[in-house]
């Protein structure tokens, strides 16, 4: 008596019969746009879609990521220093479009938090004069990014935090504090700006 036959897989009949196509991989879904200067949970900046196309609008996106790449990341901001990142991202605060001077901004307090050199590099990059001009001339949202990234390249860096005094921060963040704690006092409530210029001057003075 002979053994049991073996199952075996057999292959498609021969013909105009085709053997069907594989599922295409399912996409991931899109993430829906966020106004710049924005934040996610816990404070992480959130990715904001930029203003309008082209390159000027890709080199505002292409901040953004850095902002979120670098938050709370220190194998990522090392990188994106040790890539050349930071004098592009000082380059734009100073010369960029609206929406990529807040991205920038962004971006380098993402990189400065927790991170002696980066704050450093910051620093010989020339990033201070810049971002204490935006402080002073921005738009809110602009201001608020600026006066965080102070405030992180301050923290824990003497020679951050003369070379920021002395390029005038302090009176500028004084006199926009005075400004929003009549308006704070007169509807009530507080914000971003409002915290981000406490936080800053409290380390500066």
């Amino acid at each position: 008596m002979g053994s049991p036959p073996r199952p075996s897989r057999t292959s498609p009949a021969r013909g105009n019969r085709t053997a069907p196509a594989p599922p295409s991989a399912p996409q991931p879904p899109e993430a829906p746009p966020a106004a710049g200067g924005s934040r996610g949970a816990g404070g992480c900046p959130r990715r904001g879609a930029p203003g309008g196309g082209g390159a000027g609008g890709e080199r505002g996106g292409a901040a953004g990521a850095l902002a979120s790449l670098a938050y709370g990341n220190a194998e990522n901001q090392a990188a994106i220093r040790e890539a050349g990142g930071i004098p592009p991202l000082v380059a734009m605060v100073r010369e960029g479009t609206e929406e990529q001077k807040v991205e920038a901004a962004m971006a380098l307090r993402s990189l400065a938090a927790g991170n002696a050199e980066n704050r450093t590099a910051i620093r010989d990059a020339g990033g201070i004069p810049p971002l204490v001009a935006l402080a002073r001339e921005g738009t809110e949202g602009q201001k608020e990014w600026a006066a965080r990234s102070l405030w992180n390249l301050a923290i824990g860096n003497a020679e951050n935090k003369a070379a920021i005094v002395a390029a005038g921060a302090v009176g500028v963040l004084e006199e926009l504090q005075r400004g929003r704690s009549a308006s704070m006092q007169e509807h009530g409530v507080t914000d971003g700006l409002s915290e981000s210029l406490a936080a800053a001057l409290g380390v500066l003075r």
